[in-house]
């Protein structure tokens, strides 16, 4: 029993087995704080349109969805900026229109505007999208049709 000790006694299960289990983590932790690090100086960056740039203006994006019959068919429908939603619309009955305005911030470039179509009665029906942007004075009309389906969207460049 005498050599069992001794084994014991040399070998690293002496040890605290908490010390143990934080050495063992401790290069995990080290590449998770550089890698956090590194996000951290990295995001702020890179030719996106984040809000948060120095050069972000107000937006100003007026726009109704409408059925060029003037049938009711609009459920529901929402209004996204490049992969930003901006906001939707929604009715208890179909109707004929459905007006979308918000303010938002965005950086100059190319950019995406999109209105989706949720939920309609019928499905597909022929749909205009029609407004205006307002971005650093300037006014940008918007002006698009397209048949759509359920889920489906209208997408307008939208160069600021």
């Amino acid at each position: 029993m005498a050599s069992s000790i001794l084994i014991a006694a040399g070998s690293r299960e002496t040890e605290d087995p908490s010390m143990k289990h934080r050495q063992s983590f401790a290069p995990l932790r080290q590449s998770v704080f550089m890698a956090l690090l590194v996000l951290a100086t990295g995001c702020g960056g890179g030719g996106g349109s984040s809000p948060t740039e120095s050069n972000a203006s107000p937006l100003a994006i007026d726009v109704t969805l409408m059925s060029p019959d003037g049938s009711s068919t609009i459920v529901r429908c929402s209004l996204h900026l490049d992969a930003a939603f901006l906001g939707n619309f929604s009715s208890a009955t179909p109707t004929g229109s459905a007006r979308m305005d918000t303010t938002t911030h965005a950086v100059p470039g190319n950019h995406l505007l999109r209105a989706q179509i949720d939920e309609q009665m019928p499905s597909p029906t022929t749909y205009r999208l029609q407004g205006t942007a307002v971005f650093r004075g300037r006014t940008i009309p918007i002006s698009e049709e397209k048949t759509l389906a359920t889920g489906e969207r209208i997408e307008v460049p939208l160069p600021l």
